[in-house]
């Protein structure tokens, strides 16, 4: 049953022609029913799946993200922990270096006061300068440790005040320019050894090494404040291990200070040629001792500590790692068996869907509709024939516009760009102007000529398929400015143009866009520069990356 005629004007959409079976209609009417409630359920299925694959994922997704954050939260207790060892060690360390220089003086101060109670001012002064250098050890790493506290500034400021931390910080500050101060000093008395500066010396070290003991105990006070702070637990490991080693530093002060008093009585006494009594450097001595004993075995049991809890926490970090390839294990699993799970729901899908196609197309017969606006040019059957699968019926075509070939020799494109306006004029009188969009890229190998197309308005269906006509071309400017390179070059693909240029003895494909024709040549008005080595002997025989060389003149 056919709805237009050859000549008339057709809607995209409108139907041309219907070819139908009205004995199976019935039949086809169940079959479609049945193929509707089926694409319904299979679709119903189809959400299913993809909702509960997309829950499965999520949660999967969760507990990977779940398993990098416990991973990263180890590692970062195990390398704070490092950390505050580290200087809870050094701590440990100072105070046995410290109680190792107090004994040597003892001992030193013991064997002199055997072998005669007028002890020589050079040996004392040695003595005095060893205690200065020891004691200005410990309030070096006073600094150090405070100065390592204070890294934290911050987040204390949610355990104390402001004001709390920045006298702490001005009271390291002045600490460290007291050092700076005491080490030009004792520098000064090693070269001139005078006693009298020398116990000026000792006194204003004393007087550093207590404010060094107050600093001490104001930072305590505020990691005691910090570790009652929960919002602080990342920072408690940090801080008690901090707190240990100030301890052990205090202690090493303590004792320092109690050495470098004994070498001041030492020397005032040698300054007031008074003996140094054998027995007060004999319970010196023992006190020295004593003092790095303890110091000793709080460096081992500092050092045990530490063994134990960084191979717990390193073992914390393995088992993290675990947890997260059992969680990313678990995502690749639950993706792979979720997209299987898919593909299967949408497989049937698409065959009910392919189902129901079919089923309306025997309902309602086979309807061919016009793809396009266009005319009705030719009918190949006749209404009440039988059409076989695949018989052409129609032919519609768009004659809004007409496409006008012409062939031109090498020569003759000198007088040719895209884009330019040509003049058409037909038979009949007919006349009108159209634009040349495209130029072939190579010649015809019989004619020695090359296709132009023009397209040319017919809204008005004067021109009709097949028809002749004249073409006047105006001669194209040839000395425009720009990039030309020869039509061989030029590499024509579905998506595009492209050509070859060189970068390294290396073959580089490059997208490009072309404009005016130029005799045997082709404007490039985008993709290439002046300079570039454009490659026009072989350039359809090679690749993207091929190694190539330049042709010698």
């Amino acid at each position: 049953d056919f709805q237009y005629d050859e000549g008339d004007e057709i809607k995209s959409g409108n139907q041309i022609a219907k070819i139908s079976d009205s004995t199976s209609s019935q039949i086809a009417f169940i079959n479609f029913e049945t193929a509707l409630k089926a694409l319904e359920n299979s679709e119903k299925a189809l959400n299913s799946t993809k909702n509960s694959v997309s829950k499965d994922i999520q949660s999967a997704q969760i507990g990977v993200s779940t398993a990098q954050i416990g991973l990263q939260s180890s590692i970062d207790t195990y390398n704070n922990s490092i950390k505050a060892w580290e200087e809870q060690l050094r701590s440990s360390m100072l105070g046995v270096q410290s109680a190792e220089l107090g004994l040597n003086a003892a001992q030193e101060n013991y064997y002199n006061s055997i072998e005669s109670s007028d002890i020589g001012f050079d040996n004392v002064l040695d003595q005095s300068l060893s205690s200065i250098i020891s004691s200005l050890t410990l309030i070096e790493a006073t600094y150090d440790i405070v100065n390592s506290f204070l890294v934290y500034e911050d987040e204390l400021l949610q355990a104390t005040s402001s004001s709390r931390l920045r006298d702490i910080r001005d009271e390291k500050n002045d600490l460290g320019e007291a050092y700076e101060d005491l080490l030009d000093e004792y520098l000064d008395i090693n070269d001139d050894e005078n006693s009298d500066d020398a116990l000026e010396l000792l006194n204003d070290i004393l007087d550093t090494l207590d404010d060094s003991q107050y600093l001490l105990i104001d930072v305590k006070d505020v990691i005691e404040d910090a570790l009652d702070e929960d919002e602080l637990e990342n920072l408690h490991t940090f801080l008690s291990t901090t707190e240990n080693g100030i301890n052990t530093l205090q202690s090493a002060i303590d004792m320092g200070t109690n050495g470098l008093i004994m070498t001041r009585q030492g020397l005032e006494n040698i300054v007031l040629g008074n003996q140094i009594q054998p027995e007060g450097a004999f319970n010196g001595l023992e006190a020295s001792e004593t003092q790095l004993a303890s110091a000793k075995q709080a460096y081992r049991i500092v050092s045990s500590n530490r063994d134990s809890q960084l191979d717990a926490q390193r073992h914390a970090v393995e088992i993290a790692e675990k947890q997260l390839e059992a969680a990313v294990a678990q995502l690749e699993n639950i993706q792979a068996k979720s997209n299987l799970q898919v593909l299967g729901a949408e497989t049937q899908l698409a065959q009910v869907e392919g189902q129901a196609d079919i089923a309306a197309v025997n309902l309602e017969g086979t309807e061919i509709k016009s793809p396009i606006n266009g005319i009705l040019l030719d009918k190949y059957i006749e209404e009440g024939n039988y059409v076989n699968p695949g018989q052409k019926v129609v032919r519609v075509g768009d004659m809004s516009k007409i496409e006008v070939i012409v062939s031109l020799t090498a020569e003759e494109l000198g007088f040719v760009k895209l884009g330019q306006t040509v003049q058409i004029e037909a038979p009949g009188g007919i006349k009108t102007t159209g634009k040349i969009t495209k130029v072939m890229a190579a010649l015809d190998p019989q004619t020695k000529k090359v296709d132009v197309k023009i397209v040319i308005p017919n809204e008005d269906n004067k021109f009709v398929a097949g028809m002749f006509a004249d073409v006047k071309f105006t001669e194209a400017q040839k000395d425009a400015a720009g990039v030309f390179v020869p039509f061989k070059s030029i590499i024509f693909e579905s998506d595009g143009e492209y050509v070859y240029i060189v970068e390294n003895n290396r073959a580089v494909k490059k997208a490009v866009k072309l404009g005016q024709i130029s005799g045997n040549q082709l404007e490039i008005v985008d993709g290439l520069s002046l300079g570039d080595k454009v490659i026009t002997y072989g350039a359809k025989l090679v690749e993207d990356g091929d190694f190539v060389a330049e042709l010698s003149n």
